[in-house]
């Protein structure tokens, strides 16, 4: 049963779709500074070494008969990339404000970004544990229902580029990413994403995020993304509506793209379709005739964004503070962290974190099927939290 987190009078809902399809995009309304440009298209490559002595100055040399080429020659250990310094979990509800002032923190464009309301849209033809909802029921992987409402689109701009890939992976993986899925800038260093992608425990886990990720690259520029260097989250076992984690990214990606909001979800605003899900799907089940020109396979192995607007919550279920999304959005494995958000005129925020499916069944019969994204008071206290710590 449906269970309001916020009392008092009706809250007003996101933008409807005929008010969105009468909307224009917005232009930046100023330059870029040109430091902020310097960052974003400037490339590097980022190594690192537990070794306190390791200086790279002293052991890199030119690469005898190849112009341009250096190589590294050290005895220390190297990595590509910078390995989390903490990851910490915290129980339920224990980030509470008190007393609540809000139960949102707001979006922010710069003035430099574009605001784009209809990005350019295209119709495409490892083991981990199982969450459990409140009720002892397992979580499935993602489920689409009927047919397949996600569209790959060029994540161009204000609020898109702001949603990006999550890489995550550990020594044992090698070169290889083990984990990834779906995230959102939320903050200047602060992006949210799923718990369960996120390795607890390990002091050796790399985790890698790339604003506007599109086959490849981020499409705000060849070198743009950021190591992640703290992750907090709750411990919450395998609740679904705790399944939520943010990460302190090394750069402040967000005061140079903007940074989606997070509102708390209120019943008032159920089986109303004006929801958008974003991810980055393994596979799909449609086929594109677009973009890149021949490519017909459903399975797109995370390369490119997927967005699905016109959901409908079906209903929310409280956890402590926190809340059980139910929709009909469709979503696949890599869909995990993505935002399920809606449009105010303040701007997009952030209702609930994509999770995984759940079906009920009885005697061998489904008597139910649902994705559920984890939100409430739980991730908006999860997002200004992060907001404060990691400014």
């Amino acid at each position: 049963m449906a269970n309001k987190q916020t009392k008092g009078q009706s809250k007003p809902g996101p933008i409807t779709a005929e008010e969105m399809l009468r909307l224009e995009n917005t232009p930046a309304s100023r330059a870029m500074p040109d430091e902020i440009r310097e960052q974003l298209y400037s490339r590097r490559m980022v190594i690192s070494s537990s070794h306190a002595e390791f200086d790279p100055r002293k052991h890199f040399s030119r690469v005898e008969g190849e112009e341009g080429a250096w190589q590294l020659d050290t005895d220390y250990p190297v990595v590509s990339g910078i390995p989390v310094r903490e990851m910490k979990r915290v129980e339920p509800d224990s980030l509470k404000v008190a007393p609540r002032k809000t139960v949102r923190v707001d979006a922010f464009r710069p003035e430099w970004q574009p605001h784009i309301y209809h990005p350019k849209m295209a119709r495409f033809a490892d083991e981990r544990t199982m969450l459990r909802r409140k009720s002892g029921a397992l979580v499935r992987p993602h489920i689409v229902f009927n047919n397949d409402d996600r569209a790959i689109f060029l994540p161009e701009g204000y609020p898109w580029h702001c949603v990006g890939r999550v890489f995550v992976k550990t020594p044992e993986s090698g070169a290889a990413w083990k984990v990834t899925g779906t995230g959102t800038l939320v903050g200047a260093r602060t992006v949210l994403t799923s718990g369960h992608l996120i390795p607890w425990g390990r002091g050796d886990a790399m985790i890698k995020f790339v604003p506007g990720y599109f086959n490849g690259n981020s499409v705000v520029g060849a070198g743009v993304e950021s190591w992640g260097t703290h992750v907090h989250g709750y411990n919450a076992g395998q609740r679904q509506a705790w399944d939520l984690a943010v990460i302190r990214l090394e750069d402040a990606l967000g005061d140079w793209l903007g940074t989606f909001g997070a509102k708390t979800y209120d019943d008032d605003w159920e089986d109303d379709p004006r929801w958008t899900l974003v991810g980055y799907p393994g596979e799909i089940n449609v086929t594109a005739t677009w973009w890149p020109p021949g490519l017909t396979s459903t399975k797109v192995n995370g390369e490119f964004p997927t967005r699905q607007f016109g959901i409908s919550v079906e209903d929310d279920d409280s956890d402590g503070n926190a809340l059980e999304i139910e929709h009909h959005g469709d979503s696949t494995d890599g869909n995990s962290g993505g935002p399920l958000f809606g449009d105010w005129p303040k701007g997009p925020y952030v209702i609930g974190v994509e999770s995984g499916g759940q079906t009920a069944e009885f005697l061998g019969v489904t008597l139910e099927q649902n994705n559920v994204a984890a939100g409430g008071n739980g991730m908006v206290d999860l997002v200004r939290w992060a907001r404060e710590n990691w400014p």
